[in-house]
């Protein structure tokens, strides 16, 4: 049985109710560890497609949310529409591991590892399939 933790948010709760002017997305390489409170939004992003994505950040910067996230195509959405967020990187222990207003600045991020790594495979396997096909063309071409 996996040990969960319980995010510290006696420390945030001041912050957040002080400024509802802007959005609070908490970050963390595995959210299974970390027991987030029933008022913060867990994956807004699961079941919605693209362009609900971009509505719901659109109306996330007229009514400010607090929400966790380890979607990267959702952090890039709130940059691109410059969304008022204040990121909370979280460690596995649910302790705050860094927090900033520009989420280029609170340190490395897992889930942009976690794309690129991804995006390496997805490239080699490409590579090595491109690589038999071409292999088959010679020996038919022979």
């Amino acid at each position: 049985m996996s040990k969960k933790f319980y995010l510290d948010v006696a420390s945030d709760l001041s912050m957040i109710f002080w400024d509802l002017t802007r959005s609070t997305c908490y970050l963390a390489d595995d959210f299974s560890a970390i027991h987030l409170p029933d008022f913060v939004i867990k994956s807004p992003e699961g079941l919605m497609n693209e362009s609900q994505i971009i509505k719901w950040v659109k109306r996330l910067k007229k009514r400010p949310k607090i929400f966790a996230t380890t979607s990267l195509f959702l952090l890039r959405e709130l940059e691109l529409q410059g969304a008022n967020v204040l990121y909370v990187n979280l460690r596995k222990e649910g302790k705050e591991k860094s927090s900033s207003k520009d989420v280029d600045m609170i340190g490395n991020i897992e889930i942009l590892d976690r794309e690129l790594r991804q995006s390496d495979r997805y490239l080699k396997k490409d590579l090595k399939e491109e690589k038999k096909l071409k292999s088959k063309q010679k020996q038919v071409n022979k």
